[in-house]
């Protein structure tokens, strides 16, 4: 129950977050057009991949090595601000030389401030992304969850001033990464004061413990971000800009039916490596992936009925389009929740290679898909390649599971009868006198 309550708060400003995303998505998408919306989402994804290219698993380690290794907060603080400060150092060299070799400029924009732009945005993503390991770690929930709605915050405001400027996407970019910056500094000052007075210091030893832990767990989640968001990038290379920008639409859709999973899967690391490994952890996930793909499945549906409506009302015509790669998208995404909770089991188990095989697995799939129906068939063919790959994820993280908790497959796909049971108490409630 108090991972319940935990769950409970958390979701409240994932809801907040959510629906920031959504308005910034609209905002975008409107002031932008689909050519500026598409390298708008290129930009971000690209951060957002070299962002966990970089940090080597650190968050996972951290939240893992915090909780079942009981290793000080102060020590895995002082390695992850060595680690941080060191490949941002090395990024801004490497980045530096890749200026100075390409020059590249992205829509007119020029080439060093693209690249600097970039820079910025990957240490700061690196910052949030290693550090909120400790955060989770620490089961500081209240104050994640306080985060988000600052975060959500900051980003909504900072991109409802784009429309005071006449360079529209170059704004966009300075804007947001800007209140990226702002928000980090801000989150890191807090969880300083929270953990209140601590020697920070630096051991060789657990920092080793934390690179090979954080390694196996980084490359699972590099490949399975390359599973979501690489279609963005194959679409920018075969068929362009717009259809990026189409189908970075559709995904804000998808992200409605994603982000209870993320929300649930974000709490439930933390809760299994508190737990005894073996059967139990086993039924907890089990129990927790049912619930959250039922709930899952229900938004999916819904969604799937209005999208052909819901996509030019909210973002407008020029995206009619989307709706369509919306409807594919969100079929598949149902499919992707069983990898989306899973994933955590094996992390908690330190058994990520199972993780790691299917996302593999998913990346030939998808890949090879998306390279065979995107040219002819743009964002839907894009669409069909992340639906087809989301289930066989389901399928493979379903065996694998089955092969190392023992828990039957089914008891982690259909509620049973004390969920029901759960559920009419939730609807009754508010009925109650």
């Amino acid at each position: 129950m108090s991972f319940l309550r935990s769950v409970s708060i958390f979701f409240s400003s994932r809801v907040v977050s959510a629906l920031s995303i959504l308005a910034i998505g609209v905002i975008t998408a409107r002031w932008l057009s689909p050519e500026g919306r598409g390298y708008y989402a290129l930009f971000f994804t690209i951060t957002g991949l070299m962002a966990n290219a970089l940090n080597l698993g650190i968050s996972q380690a951290n939240t893992y090595l915090l909780n079942r290794e009981k290793q000080g907060v102060g020590v895995l603080f002082g390695n992850t601000s060595f680690f941080v400060t060191g490949v941002a150092g090395l990024s801004a060299i490497t980045i530096g030389v890749l200026y100075g070799v390409f020059g590249l400029t992205m829509a007119g924009i020029p080439g060093l401030e693209t690249w600097f732009l970039l820079w910025l945005a990957v240490a700061v993503l690196l910052t949030e992304t290693a550090f909120g390991g400790l955060v989770y770690g620490s089961h500081f929930y209240a104050l994640q969850s306080k985060s988000l709605i600052v975060q959500a915050m900051l980003l909504l405001a900072a991109t409802s001033l784009i429309l005071l400027f006449q360079e529209k996407l170059l704004a966009a970019l300075w804007l947001r990464v800007c209140a990226m910056t702002i928000f980090v500094i801000w989150y890191l000052y807090v969880f300083w004061k929270k953990i209140g007075p601590v020697r920070f210091e630096r051991s060789k030893s657990v920092f080793v413990m934390q690179v090979k832990f954080g390694s196996r767990s980084w490359l699972q989640n590099l490949i399975g971000l390359l599973n979501y968001r690489g279609y963005l990038l194959l679409l920018g290379g075969l068929s362009g800009a717009r259809s990026v920008g189409l189908f970075s639409v559709a995904l804000l859709l998808v992200e409605a039916v994603r982000f209870i999973p993320d929300t649930v899967a974000t709490l439930l690391l933390p809760r299994l490596v508190s737990m005894k490994a073996g059967r139990d952890s086993g039924l907890y996930a089990a129990r927790t992936c049912r619930n959250v793909l039922f709930m899952a499945a229900v938004i999916a549906g819904i969604l799937f009925i209005l999208a052909p409506w819901l996509v030019p009302v909210v973002f407008g015509g020029e995206y009619q389009d989307a709706a369509v790669i919306a409807q594919i998208l969100l079929a598949g995404s149902v499919g992707g929740t069983v990898y989306q909770v899973l994933t955590r089991y094996f992390t908690s188990e330190a058994r990520q290679v199972y993780s790691i095989i299917t996302a593999l697995i998913v990346l030939l799939v998808g890949g090879g898909l998306a390279l065979v129906l995107i040219p002819p068939y743009g964002g839907v063919g894009a669409a069909w390649a992340y639906a087809v790959s989301s289930f066989t994820a389901a399928v493979f993280m379903l065996y694998f599971f089955n092969k190392n908790s023992g828990v039957p497959m089914l008891h982690a796909l259909f509620p049973n009868r004390e969920d029901w049971m759960y559920y009419k108490i939730l609807i009754m409630k508010p009925f109650e006198r």
